[in-house]
């Protein structure tokens, strides 16, 4: 039953990347669990250049309570995202405040660490819409609700939060509806404010926390395409009036599983036109589809886990995305979203994600398992090791 398992810890052992010092099976369920404690001589963090950070998610309203999950980021990252979304256990009641005790409980936790804080996300036209009462305001009351929100998020741990994303996946796709900055036209916000939501939006989390480096956060704009140049002219336009964004957030999703590599000269160009007008490049929420299978491991072990061609693939993708982020200055960041699979808004989908349908396992992460297996590490979480010992330390 346990196949896969047993294999992935030989493979462990033999590249001593980490040890196992709790497995415990159940097999009557099928079930197995583990606490990845180490011991390991190093980390991902250990061979951080100055000022870069590397890191993953950590949601408190669920992988936060794994200890397991909570060890590897203490072991990897110098950075974690934590999350908070208002229509999700945040503000249910708009008569009452936002409830952040999810989030600050990862940035308490983060804090005793050493580890910084990444927020996310403070307007998010597309998860707002997935609360009644927001769905139910009047357009004449939205921008009051809008502004009490972002407020009370930069408030609740104002000084402790390195970045947040401010806004988040408001770009249009190519064949959506959009105005002439490429703003999605369809959103509450939008309709009700026009599209300076966006710019008071920036301009309230400045005025509430004036040390949070404040990102605007998209989806789909890593390489040079269409929606890229309309990002770039619009964070032109964004400086030009003197809104505090501080960065743009490259979501960094590779959910095609037929490509043997990510178009790293297209991304390097990309970036750097940004940087070269002035902008952070923060890479936030990298995943990479290995396979597509409705059946995962355990449940037909050694079937439908990805082959060692996938996971060769896979490990290209986080290498050469990481080395791209190493070798450029004004790349800040390299966040994983999520760093298990079995916490992977991927595996399995839930909806329809870009051209990956629902009920789809994709194995996207560095790391196996997390609730059906162990937390162990693949080929990919080796390549980044290897490429973060082996990155000259750019001065940043």
């Amino acid at each position: 039953m346990h196949l896969n398992l047993f294999r992935l810890c030989r493979l462990i052992a033999a590249t001593s990347l980490i040890t196992v010092s709790l497995i415990t099976f159940s097999a009557l369920s099928g079930s197995a669990s583990a606490q990845i404690a180490g011991p390991v001589s190093e980390g991902l963090k250990a061979h951080a250049p100055k000022n870069f950070y590397i890191g993953g998610v950590v949601h408190g309203d669920t992988s936060f309570k794994d200890a397991g999950y909570r060890a590897v980021a203490e072991r990897d990252f110098n950075a974690v995202t934590s999350t908070t979304y208002l229509p999700w256990g945040v503000w249910e009641d708009h008569k009452k405040n936002p409830d952040f005790s999810n989030f600050n409980a990862v940035a308490d936790w983060a804090a005793q660490q050493g580890i910084q804080v990444h927020g996310h996300v403070m307007v998010f036209p597309w998860a707002n819409e997935q609360s009644e009462w927001w769905k139910r305001l009047p357009d004449r009351l939205v921008e009051k609700y809008l502004k009490h929100f972002v407020v009370s998020a930069a408030r609740t741990r104002a000084g402790k939060v390195w970045s947040w994303d401010v806004v988040n996946e408001v770009m249009a796709d190519d064949n959506e509806a959009m105005d002439g900055d490429g703003l999605r036209t369809k959103y509450k916000e939008y309709q009700a404010m026009g599209p300076g939501y966006v710019d008071k939006a920036f301009f309230w989390a400045n005025a509430t926390d004036p040390n949070a480096r404040l990102i605007l956060n998209t989806t789909g704009c890593e390489r040079i395409c269409g929606k890229s140049n309309r990002l770039y002219n619009y964070a032109l336009k964004l400086k030009s009036r003197g809104v505090p964004v501080h960065g743009i957030g490259f979501q960094t999703h590779f959910v095609d599983v037929t490509s043997a590599g990510p178009d790293i000269a297209s991304m390097r160009r990309n970036f750097q036109r940004f940087a070269d007008a002035g902008f952070e490049i923060h890479i936030t929420e990298v995943d990479v589809c290995a396979i597509r299978t409705k059946h995962p491991s355990p449940n037909r072990p050694g079937v439908s886990t990805p082959n060692d061609q996938q996971l060769h693939r896979q490990r290209i993708h986080f290498e050469q995305t990481l080395q791209l982020a190493l070798s450029m200055p004004a790349v800040k960041s390299f966040l994983l979203w999520d760093y298990a699979d079995d916490y992977s808004w991927l595996h399995k989908t839930t909806s329809q994600i870009h051209n990956v349908p629902k009920d789809t396992y994709t194995y996207p992460t560095p790391f196996w398992g997390g609730k059906t297996v162990p937390m162990f590490p693949k080929p990919a979480y080796e390549g980044m090791l290897n490429v973060m010992r082996s990155t000259p330390k750019l001065h940043r």
